[in-house]
């Protein structure tokens, strides 16, 4: 059986806090990167969430 391909939704608003934890909590899951996707919506932070997702490069959307 073929491992499905899979998205992981992250909602970040004023998330800098956590987003540091979160996405590399997805990115050390047991899945190839190219059977998944890891996208973050961030509605318009007030706080660092921004800068502390740039980190992360290419690896989140």
């Amino acid at each position: 059986m073929k491992p499905p391909f899979f998205t992981v939704l992250i909602d970040a608003y004023n998330y800098g806090e956590f987003v540091e934890e979160a996405v590399p909590s997805v990115l050390a899951q047991d899945f190839a990167a190219e059977k998944r996707e890891i996208l973050v919506v961030d509605d318009g932070s007030q706080d660092d969430t921004q800068e502390r997702l740039q980190k992360f490069g290419d690896k989140i959307r």
